[in-house]
C-alpha cells in the first residue's frame, strides 16, 4: 500500500473514530428502583403538569465520583422543573439537562454508597405534547415513559393520568387504563422491560380529546404526535462540513509528504508518520481516561471496538465517552499499516 494510500486510510479511521467512540462498560449488580410513579395532569391551554416519584431506589454499586448524578428523563427540552423533594440522600439541586436529550438531574453530594436507598420526587410543566390531530380534529397525547440505559431493575412502574371532569371530551385512551380513581386513571406494570435505548416502550399511553376540552397556547402545542422536536439539521450539516475539511486536510498532507518523499521537493521538512499518528493517540489515549469502567461510568452495555450505542431516556450518569474509542483506533490503524501496537 503506498503512504498517500495509508494516510487517507488512516483519515478515514480517525474521522469514523471521531463520530463514534464506544462507551464501555463491565458488568455490575442493577440497581433496584422499589416503584416508578409519573402522575400527569393537563391544564387547560395543554400543557402537562408531571410528578415523577420513585420510591425506594436501592444502589447496589458505590455511585462514581466522576458522574455525582442521577438523571431521570423527560419527554422533550421544553419543560421547567416546579418543585422537588428528596429523602434519604441529599440532592445539592435538580437541573434541567438539554444537551444530547432532556433529563431532570439530580446532583448527589455526599454520593450514595452500596446499599443505600433514598426516595426522589420532582414536578416540571412540560410544554410541546399537545397534538391537534389535522385528520378528525381531536387534541392527542402521546407518551412514552423513559428508563435508563444503566443496570437497574424497576420492579414497578405506574402512570396516573388526570382525566377531564367531562368524560365526553375524552375520545380515546389507548390501552384501556388498568383502573382509575375519580377522574383519575391508572396503568401500571411489573417489572416492565427497557429496550436497548432505556425507554419503556411497552407502556406507551395515547389519549385523544375533543378539541373543545382546550384552549391550545402555542407553547404547548406539537406539530407531531407525542412531543417529538424537530430534527436539527443545521447541526448536522455543521458536522458533516468538519468531517468533510479533516478528510481534504489529511489529504493535503499526505500528498505533499508523498511529493516530499518521492524527491518532487514539495512539502515541508517535517514529514508525518505512521510513527506520528501513534504517538498522537497514544497521547490522546492517556489524556482521555480509562477505557475500563465499574459498570456506572456508562450508562451503555457496549465495550469493544466494534459496538455503537446510542443513549435515550433518563442515563444515571449519561453516555461516558471514555478513551477506549481511541485504544480502538490504534487497534484498526496497526491492522491497516502493519505496526504492531506496544504492550
Amino acid at each position: 500500500m503506498s503512504k498517500l494510500k495509508r494516510f487517507f486510510a488512516v483519515g478515514l479511521l480517525m474521522v469514523v473514530g471521531f463520530l463514534a467512540i464506544t462507551p464501555a462498560r463491565a458488568e455490575t449488580p442493577p440497581d433496584i428502583l422499589d416503584s416508578y410513579t409519573i402522575a400527569i395532569a393537563p391544564q387547560a391551554d395543554g400543557t402537562l403538569v408531571m410528578t415523577y416519584t420513585l420510591s425506594g431506589y436501592c444502589v447496589k454499586s458505590d455511585w462514581p465520583s466522576d458522574e455525582p448524578y442521577l438523571q431521570i428523563g423527560v419527554p422533550n427540552s421544553k419543560f421547567t422543573i416546579t418543585d422537588w423533594y428528596a429523602e434519604g440522600v441529599t440532592v445539592t439541586k435538580p437541573e434541567s439537562i438539554t444537551i444530547g436529550g432532556s433529563f431532570v438531574q439530580m446532583d448527589f453530594k455526599p454520593l450514595p454508597k452500596n446499599g443505600d436507598c433514598f426516595n426522589l420526587r420532582f414536578t416540571i410543566t412540560q410544554n410541546k405534547m399537545a397534538y391537534p390531530d389535522p385528520q378528525n380534529g381531536n387534541v392527542t397525547f402521546k407518551f412514552i415513559p423513559a428508563g435508563w440505559n444503566f443496570p437497574i431493575k424497576v420492579n414497578t412502574l405506574t402512570v396516573i393520568w388526570n382525566g377531564p371532569t367531562d368524560p365526553v371530551m375524552l375520545k380515546l385512551t389507548e390501552p384501556k387504563p388498568m383502573g382509575t380513581d375519580g377522574t383519575n386513571m391508572i396503568w401500571m406494570w411489573s417489572n416492565p422491560p427497557m429496550n436497548s435505548a432505556g425507554m419503556f416502550n411497552d407502556a406507551t399511553i395515547k389519549l385523544a380529546y375533543d378539541k373543545a376540552a382546550f384552549a391550545l397556547s402555542d407553547a404547548a402545542t406539537s406539530k407531531q404526535e407525542g412531543g417529538g422536536e424537530s430534527f436539527n439539521w443545521k447541526c448536522c450539516w455543521t458536522v458533516f462540513w468538519i468531517v468533510i475539511a479533516i478528510l481534504v486536510l489529511i489529504f493535503i498532507i499526505a500528498w505533499f509528504s508523498e511529493a516530499y518523499e518521492s524527491g518532487d521537493g514539495f512539502g515541508p521538512a517535517f514529514v508525518t508518520t505512521m510513527d506520528n499518528v501513534g504517538e498522537v493517540l497514544s497521547d490522546l489515549s492517556s489524556a482521555g481516561g480509562s477505557g475500563g469502567s465499574s459498570g456506572h461510568s456508562s450508562s451503555c452495555a457496549c465495550a469493544g471496538c466494534a459496538c455503537a450505542c446510542a443513549c435515550a431516556g433518563g442515563g444515571r450518569v449519561g453516555c461516558s465517552r471514555k478513551a477506549i474509542g481511541v485504544a480502538c483506533l490504534k487497534q484498526v490503524i496497526a491492522e491497516v499499516t502493519g505496526r504492531k501496537e506496544e504492550k
